[in-house]
């Protein structure tokens, strides 16, 4: 609804008290809090130096080694199984590229689109918290490397 002049987000309460959009366990969420928020993810993630071989690193362990059924899980529970053959379709063209390729690639990427988000670090990290909607940004970033194989 909107409250004065700006509009309020009124999340539905659940049985836990807290509010993970916003920490001060308040249940309004404004559109200007979200942008704070974003605003502040921005500049965190800004500020820390891209690696492109731990980059590369992190999106072959997505498609290869261990860590590799978690983020299978994951993708399939939120897309299906055709859609990760894509993925892993997708990867095919740069496994066998040196990880200064892959990661250059990578940058390039999250850099054009201003996405730090698309960071496989990130992605790898949140999926291997049990955040399945990170498969989003893992889909996206494959989507924009396909284009600079």
């Amino acid at each position: 609804f909107l409250a004065g002049s700006r509009a309020v987000l009124n999340p539905p309460k659940l049985d836990q008290p807290t509010n993970t959009m916003n920490p001060s366990g308040s249940d309004d969420v404004t559109f200007e809090k979200i942008q704070e928020m974003d605003a502040q993810f921005q500049q965190q993630s800004a500020a820390q130096t891209m690696d492109p071989i731990s980059e590369a690193a992190a999106l072959r362990a997505c498609f290869q080694g261990p860590k590799e059924p978690i983020v299978r899980e994951s993708c399939c529970s939120l897309f299906d199984e055709a859609r990760w053959n894509q993925f892993k379709t997708e990867w095919e063209d740069w496994k066998n590229k040196g990880d200064e390729t892959v990661g250059a690639a990578v940058k390039d990427v999250v850099d054009e689109l201003e996405a730090e988000h698309l960071r496989p670090t990130g992605i790898l990290s949140r999926l291997e918290g049990g955040v399945k909607p990170a498969c989003h940004g893992l889909a996206a970033l494959m989507q924009h490397l396909k284009t600079r194989k």
